[in-house]
C-alpha cells in the first residue's frame, strides 16, 4: 500500500498574529539611527563637482520603504517623515518629496545573499505584470479607450523553504519568460539544485542553461511537446523523459514524481507582492521602477522572516 507524506501542519494562530503584527505603527530606532542619516564630509572624503549629497543611501531606503509599506505619495511621505521626527524628538531634517523621487533612480539596491547554507535548495520562477500606464482595466473596456497599455514584467525567483526572494529581473511586457531565464538563474545561490517552473520554460535553451548549473529543471511540458528521438545530448535527453512520463503517465502522475506542486510558491509570491503593494508601479524612468522591483522584494523577505517587522534593515 502506497504511503502518504504527512503534511507540515502550520500553527495558524502564530501565523495570523505574525500578520497583525504588520500594521502596528510601533517604530524602532538603532542607536546609530540619526548618526547615520547624513553624510560626514571631511578631507579624506570624495567629492564630486557641484553640490554634495547630503543625506545617506540608508536614510533614502528608510524613506522610500514606509512610502511603500503605507503607500503614501511623495508629498504626504515627505510630511509623514517630518511628524515622524517631530515624535521621537530627532532634530534631523528630511529630504524633500523631489529628492526622494530623483534619487530612486540612481540607488544601488541589491537583494542580500541568502542567509542559510544549506543543500538541497528548491527554487521555484515564475512571472506577472505590473501595470505603469492607464486607469484600469474596468475603466478602459467602459469607456473603450483606446491609449497605451503598458506593464513591466516581473521575473522571481523564490526559495521554497523560507519564501524569500532569492532572484529578481524586471523587463519589458514583451520579453518572453525563457528569454530571461539565465540571468534570472545566475542570481539563485550555489545550493540550488531544483527549479520548479511552468510550462514557459519547457525550452531546449533552458534545460541546456539548467544543466551547465548542475541544476535539475521540472518545468511542466507544453501541450504540443515532442520529444527529439534522434539527439544524444544530456538536455534534450532529459526533457524527452519529462515529455514522455508526462503523456505516458499523465500530470498526476509526473507532478507527484518530481514534487511539482511545491511550484504554488512562485505564485504566492506574486499574490504577496501585489497585495502589499498593488499591481502598479509608481515610477516611471526604467531605472527608478527597476529599483521600486528591488527595494520591494526587500521588504517582503524582511516581512517572510521570523520578526514580521521593518526594523531589520529600514531603519
Amino acid at each position: 500500500m502506497r504511503k502518504h507524506k504527512q503534511k507540515t501542519k502550520r500553527d495558524w494562530a502564530a501565523y495570523n498574529a505574525h500578520l497583525v503584527s504588520r500594521g502596528y505603527l510601533t517604530i524602532f530606532v538603532s542607536k546609530d539611527f540619526a548618526d547615520n542619516w547624513t553624510i560626514k564630509y571631511d578631507k579624506n572624503t570624495p567629492r564630486k563637482r557641484g553640490g554634495q549629497p547630503k543625506y545617506t543611501d540608508e536614510a533614502f531606503t528608510a524613506l522610500l520603504s514606509l512610502k511603500f509599506v503605507f503607500h503614501q505619495p511623495l508629498r504626504s511621505m515627505e510630511g509623514f517623515a517630518k511628524s515622524l521626527m517631530a515624535m521621537m524628538n530627532l532634530n534631523l531634517e528630511v529630504p524633500d518629496y523631489s529628492t526622494l523621487s530623483i534619487k530612486i533612480k540612481t540607488m544601488n539596491i541589491k537583494l542580500p545573499p541568502a542567509t542559510k547554507d544549506k543543500a538541497g535548495r528548491v527554487v521555484s520562477i515564475d512571472s506577472t505584470g505590473l501595470k505603469i500606464h492607464g486607469q484600469g482595466e474596468w475603466n478602459r473596456k467602459k469607456h473603450n479607450q483606446s491609449d497605451r497599455r503598458q506593464w513591466v514584467k516581473l521575473h522571481l525567483a523564490v526559495d521554497n523553504e523560507n519564501m524569500r526572494i532569492v532572484g529578481v529581473e524586471s523587463t519589458a511586457d514583451d520579453v518572453h519568460d525563457c528569454e530571461v531565464f539565465d540571468q534570472l538563474v545566475d542570481e539563485l545561490p550555489e545550493q540550488t539544485n531544483k527549479i520548479l517552473a511552468d510550462g514557459a520554460y519547457d525550452t531546449l535553451q533552458v534545460y541546456k542553461k539548467s544543466l551547465t548549473k548542475g541544476i535539475d529543471l521540472i518545468a511542466l511540458p507544453r501541450g504540443n511537446a515532442a520529444p527529439e528521438i534522434n539527439s544524444t545530448e544530456a538536455h534534450i535527453l532529459r526533457r524527452n523523459e519529462h515529455i514522455e512520463r508526462y503523456r505516458n503517465k499523465g500530470l498526476y502522475a509526473w507532478a507527484n514524481k518530481n514534487g511539482y506542486w511545491g511550484r504554488n510558491r512562485a505564485e504566492t509570491m506574486m499574490s504577496r507582492f501585489k497585495t502589499t503593494f498593488s499591481g502598479s508601479l509608481a515610477s516611471r524612468k526604467v531605472e527608478s521602477q527597476q529599483n521600486e522591483i528591488l527595494l520591494k522584494c526587500q521588504i517582503l523577505n524582511i516581512l517572510a522572516s521570523n520578526s514580521g517587522s521593518l526594523q531589520e534593515s529600514v531603519i
